[in-house]
């Protein structure tokens, strides 16, 4: 798919495709990755790009919430999928899953157990097998409250409003719409010299154009009431209100799943359904316990991701053979009302921060990896 300029006189064109093994070393980015870098330059190439880590941090009690609930949201579409194509449920589900866990799931047989305890037991026993486990400093985020979330999540889920993604109903191999991994190239073409030297008068040719690998893990691909394509993506939050439900309204974490999943199709794709779970539920939870928001993503905001794209991988290009240089965004320091990991770093000499550079570990995340395997 090719795309009209972006809003600078530099990029002529940008062209998305799939990949191929020509790709295999490009550089690769995903929303939190390029999120990283403009929340803090050095945070992001030091902590993202490197995947270097302070020794000794503290558990992130909200993002293994999210992720054991994760596990729930994945088998509660594989139950749904199990109606239709049981066959196809059968093979995702034992790719999903650990294959201890995936055996106790299916132990739950509805000759045994009405519908709503067979498919609620086998959605459980996803969100048991995580690992997840209690931490005594966090009163919030505990097994108890993420499996009553959970719950209400089921009870509140829309069988057969929006049905799942089937790309072949005769092949059980296909690709379905949950937990999908995509990956795909976005180039960015940059004019000709003589443009850029009409426009600039630049001294320094850039290449002729700059290649990136996007990747991403797209919760679920629905279809919707009138067929047509729309992702859907699953956060977890302590509140759900109006101004979570407004965070989404250009989310580009929405827009890169809506151009991949078009990619991988061949389908139109410009809606999102954001499926939010509060941890724990609030006392009422038909109030802010369970919200459901539907975006659009019209193309002045697909050209609005791609222009992000670009700015941001501007940083990457200055600062990949120098992350120290980068710049320090100190308004970032104390984000969400937690010291930074990196302030002694960023705040020590040369000679301290090569030390402590050496210290960090090493600890690669790609959004790609089967952790379920694990």
């Amino acid at each position: 798919m090719t795309f009209l300029p972006l809003l600078n006189d530099t990029v002529k064109e940008v062209n998305v495709r799939l990949p191929t093994p020509d790709d295999v070393d490009l550089p690769w980015f995903d929303h939190t990755k390029l999120s990283a870098l403009n929340t803090c330059p050095t945070w992001g190439m030091i902590n993202n790009i490197k995947a270097l880590r302070i020794p000794g941090s503290g558990r992130a009690m909200a993002l293994e919430a999210g992720s054991a609930s994760h596990e729930f949201f994945a088998a509660v579409r594989v139950f749904e999928l199990y109606t239709n194509y049981p066959d196809h449920a059968g093979v995702i589900g034992s790719k999903l899953f650990k294959a201890e866990t995936w055996t106790n799931m299916c132990s739950h047989s509805l000759k045994q157990e009405d519908e709503r305890t067979t498919g609620l037991n086998f959605c459980l026993e996803a969100l048991y097998g995580s690992g997840f486990y209690d931490d005594p400093r966090d009163k919030r985020r505990t097994m108890s409250n993420i499996e009553e979330s959970c719950i209400a999540y089921y009870d509140r889920w829309p069988w057969g409003k929006y049905p799942i993604y089937v790309q072949d109903e005769d092949d059980p191999n296909c690709l379905v719409g949950i937990e999908i991994g995509m990956e795909f190239v976005i180039e960015f073409v940059m004019h000709p010299l003589h443009e850029l030297s009409m426009r600039r008068g630049l001294a320094l040719v850039p290449p002729k154009s700059y290649a990136y690998k996007y990747r991403g893990r797209l919760d679920g691909l629905h279809r919707d009431s009138n067929g047509v394509l729309m992702v859907q993506e699953n956060k977890t939050a302590s509140r759900l209100d109006q101004a979570w439900s407004m965070s989404f309204l250009m989310s580009h974490q929405v827009t890169g799943y809506c151009v991949g999943s078009a990619l991988l199709t061949g389908e139109a794709c410009n809606k999102g359904l954001v499926k939010g779970m509060a941890i724990p539920l609030p006392r009422s939870y038909d109030y802010g316990g369970l919200v459901d928001e539907v975006v659009e993503r019209p193309p002045h905001l697909i050209a609005a991701w791609m222009q992000w794209v670009w700015d941001t991988t501007r940083i990457y290009e200055q600062f990949k053979d120098n992350p120290d240089a980068a710049t320090r965004f100190t308004h970032s320091c104390n984000r969400y009302f937690r010291p930074c990991s990196l302030l002694p770093y960023c705040a020590s000499d040369d000679d301290e921060r090569e030390t402590i550079m050496g210290e960090m570990e090493y600890a690669p995340w790609d959004p790609l990896d089967d952790k379920s395997k694990d």
